[in-house]
């Protein structure tokens, strides 16, 4: 990789942040917490923050309540019918009827699309998260030390390091390499082998480590082939919106997605520009539709 100026700011577009490029020198005299590769390269994206995403979901589902909305929990989809100029959700409690729907079914998009005539290439695989002792916790608190995403070369997997931030110890991941899953699969053990895969991996770039493993879980991620959202309108029946804001990266982008989604279900259209995020782009093939 080339070595860059580590003070060059680039300029942005519209919606962009500022950031840095810095070079591996730079960065360790910046964040001595790291031991990095030879050639590496980092973007520094200095106004960074953290969401606490259960207090998150919370406090929208509440807004929603706020404003009307009818919140229902633990009911499981079993249908989705377009009816008229309108559509039919039939869950496990009861039926409703709506003039517009939105889906944002996570692991479950496809089968569901999969019922609406739309075969989408999405997979969803098992991810492995732990949370990891160090020595001198006080060098990981936000403010100190950075949240990480590491790009490996020649493939889409990501390393991942977060502060400490209402728990005890580093956050440490690699993601995009777990096992593939059904969603409905209710196996939620962390794999020996990809924790210490996980934890090796964490030692060698965080040298305060210790190897203790204080907390390790599983989450699901439902990956399309570009590893971009997908977001439109069904191509024949334009009252269901379609959402799967996923790859890993989708829970930040909450409220503004759910604006686009609000202007598509009301409107039928959003000003905003999400070509890369429509159902007939290159990396979809474009989607099958299923006669």
């Amino acid at each position: 990789m080339r070595r860059c100026s580590p003070r060059s700011r680039r300029p942005t577009g519209r919606g962009a942040s500022p950031y840095e490029r810095l070079d591996r020198q730079a960065i360790a005299s910046r964040f001595p917490q790291f031991r990095l590769p030879e050639d590496i390269i980092g973007l520094w994206q200095a106004d960074y923050s953290v969401l606490a995403a259960d207090d998150c979901v919370g406090t929208m589902a509440a807004q929603a309540a706020r404003h009307g909305a009818s919140v229902h929990y633990g009911e499981r989809v079993t249908a989705v019918k377009p009816n008229g100029d309108g559509v039919t959700i039939e869950t496990d409690q009861a039926t409703y009827r709506s003039d517009r729907v939105v889906l944002t079914a996570g692991a479950w998009m496809r089968p569901l699309l999969h019922r609406l005539g739309l075969d989408l290439p999405l997979t969803v695989t098992r991810e492995t998260v732990l949370y990891l002792a160090v020595t001198h916790p006080e060098w990981f608190v936000p403010g100190t030390f950075p949240l990480v995403i590491h790009r490996f070369p020649g493939n889409l997997s990501l390393g991942s390091f977060f502060p400490s931030f209402g728990h005890a110890g580093v956050k440490a991941l690699i993601d995009r390499v777990g096992a593939v899953v059904d969603p409905d699969d209710p196996d939620v053990a962390v794999r020996p082998s990809m924790l210490e895969r996980i934890r090796a991996y964490a030692m060698d770039i965080l040298p305060d480590a210790t190897g203790e493993v204080l907390w390790s879980g599983t989450c699901r991620y439902t990956m399309t082939p570009d590893e971009d959202f997908v977001i439109d309108l069904h191509p024949e029946h334009r009252s269901i919106v379609i959402a799967s804001p996923c790859s890993g990266h989708g829970f930040k982008f909450a409220p503004i997605i759910g604006e686009i989604l609000g202007e598509l279900a009301v409107d039928g259209f959003t000003p905003r520009d999400i070509a890369r995020f429509r159902l007939g782009r290159p990396a979809l093939s474009p989607p099958s539709v299923i006669a």
